[in-house]
């Protein structure tokens, strides 16, 4: 009988985790990974945003050049489609005042793609000598 008593003795004093210790470990850490796929969803939506914004930005700009690389004749309006988003690129001469200089034309590039919030749009504006 003594010899029981030392030995729960001796697994008392025994330094270790409990269940109790383990199950708020795993409790934290599910928090924490819940925590970090909602900053992690977060990310990935505005990286898309910004890729998105970026594609239009550059489709406008390659319009530009190649209305002004064809000094006007030709007017930009074609459709481009990229795995993930469809862009639609449209162009315009603005009614702005060009200072006085009647050699000097404007012309405005529209880019137009879809999200799943809706629809964005960027619009650009540049100028030519004809």
């Amino acid at each position: 009988m003594k010899n029981n008593i030392r030995s729960y003795g001796k697994l008392k004093s025994e330094k270790g985790f409990s269940l109790v210790d383990v199950l708020i470990g795993v409790l934290l850490i599910g928090l924490i990974g819940i925590f970090l796929m909602g900053s992690f969803r977060t990310f990935m939506i505005g990286a898309r945003t910004t890729g998105d914004r970026t594609q239009a930005l550059f489709l406008a700009q390659q319009a530009l050049e190649e209305f002004k690389k064809n000094d006007g004749d030709d007017t930009p309006d074609w459709s481009y489609t990229s795995p993930d988003s469809k862009y639609t690129i449209s162009s315009s001469e603005p009614s702005i005042d060009s200072g006085g200089t009647t050699n000097l034309v404007p012309r405005q590039v529209t880019v137009t793609w879809a999200t799943p919030q809706g629809t964005e749009s960027l619009s650009l504006i540049g100028y030519y000598y004809q």
